[in-house]
């Protein structure tokens, strides 16, 4: 970012500019299709911004038809210090204010539907900027770090004009207070990178507690806290939604209690069950299951499973290959056959095995046979990871279920 040899800037998408140039047919095709032309990158780190660059956005803009459009802005700067070599030798790049983008010979940010902001430090006066109006503005992604001394509480407007705003990811970003947010529209939250040891539970929940309407909540490449410093839960009513996303440990179970969960989904990530069972029994009306990429023993799949009898769907998805431990075996088909004493009211399974998992294909079609004939059981799908083949007498049994209107699909 500071380097002296820094490259060219890239204002806007390339990729229109690219098909363009490969021949006169494509080039009439970008220029009469409007959506090429519907994603914008503008980089406000550089000294500054010139003519050229705004009539570009601007004719970007035009070129879309005024049709709803993405914009990233990168507006980065550190400030420097006299006592860092470094920085002297490497000078900062001037910061310019977001003033400038967001004056009245820019773009039109009325119809701006997705806004990613990625920031380090900011200035006070430029955060104070006049919000544009961000008419059409559904999902908010904000990166970057603003230091404490450099932003007051409550201090920035520029994203209060946004009624539609309905969707909020945060990348590493710690002071939210920093910014005046329609909090009670948010429906769906992301907090992503948030890898600090304790502070990073704080600031977590300081951040969800800002949103009274909240209902789903996404939590990305989250690091694992120290144990000892999770003394208390914290309870969030309304969340419909929880997804932990390579989430790397099981602190979130044992920290958060989720009343109004519907849907859980865990990918990438194996959790500790002694963590999970409290949390899941404070979840009394959860309705959905979804292990996506799971590493995990059948015996502490059953366990799971046992605490929550209640399930409408499930999904177990395996990795590609597993190494210890099968989720997907013998004992977890077994009670699954039984309709009427495991998960009677499952109306959706999803079963999809290792490559190594030699699991027997037949006796997952005697799963879904068995339910099928209960009446309970309405769709499925089964396979194996990587897509392999599955065995000609397992596809004739799928085309039966098929045509006694059960859909049954391939992973």
């Amino acid at each position: 970012m500071c380097s002296n040899n820094r490259k060219k800037l890239r204002y806007v998408s390339e990729t229109p500019l690219r098909i363009a140039a490969v021949c006169t047919h494509w080039r009439e095709a970008c220029l009469s299709s409007p959506r090429f032309w519907t994603f914008v990158f503008i980089d406000v780190d550089d000294a500054h911004l010139s003519a050229s660059v705004k009539s570009l956005a601007a004719l970007y803009q035009e070129r879309s038809s005024s049709r709803p459009f993405t914009c990233s802005i990168s507006a980065k700067y550190h400030r420097g210090y006299e006592d860092e070599v470094e920085e002297l030798e490497n000078p900062t790049i001037p910061y310019i204010s977001l003033k400038t983008l967001f004056s009245d010979d820019m773009l039109d940010f009325s119809e701006c539907r997705l806004l990613t902001l990625d920031m380090i430090v900011g200035e006070l006066s430029d955060l104070s900027t006049s919000s544009p109006e961000f008419t059409s503005l559904e999902c908010l992604h904000i990166k970057g770090f603003y230091v404490y001394d450099v932003i007051d509480e409550d201090s920035s407007p520029l994203f209060v004009n946004a009624p539609r705003l309905s969707e909020l990811r945060l990348f590493d970003t710690r002071c939210m207070v920093g910014f005046e947010l329609p909090w009670a529209q948010i429906r769906t939250l992301w907090l992503q990178c948030y890898d600090q040891f304790g502070a990073a539970f704080e600031d977590m929940m300081m951040i969800i507690e800002h949103f009274p309407r909240l209902e789903t909540l996404v939590l990305h490449e989250i690091s694992e806290w120290h144990r000892s410093e999770l003394t208390d839960s914290t309870t969030k009513e309304g969340v419909r939604t929880l997804r932990v996303l390579s989430f790397r440990g099981s602190a979130i179970f044992r920290v958060m209690r989720l009343p109004d969960l519907r849907c859980l989904e865990v990918v990438d990530e194996s959790p500790d069950v002694n963590a999970l069972l409290p949390f899941l029994a404070s979840s009394p009306v959860l309705a959905e299951i979804r292990f996506d990429n799971l590493a995990i023993r059948d015996t502490d799949l059953l366990r799971i499973l046992d605490e929550t009898p209640q399930l409408k769907r499930l999904a177990v998805v395996e990795c590609k290959e597993v190494l210890k431990c099968f989720a997907i075996t013998d004992e977890l088909l077994v009670r699954l056959k039984e309709p009427s004493e495991f998960l009677t009211k499952l109306e959706h399974v999803e079963l999809v095995w290792a490559e190594n998992n030699e699991i027997e294909e037949g006796k997952v079609l005697d799963v879904l046979e068995a339910r099928h004939d209960c009446g309970t059981l309405t769709s499925a799908v089964i396979g194996v990871r990587g897509g392999g083949e599955l065995k000609e007498g397992t596809l004739t049994r799928i085309q039966s279920l098929r045509e006694q209107k059960m859909s049954v699909c391939l992973y």
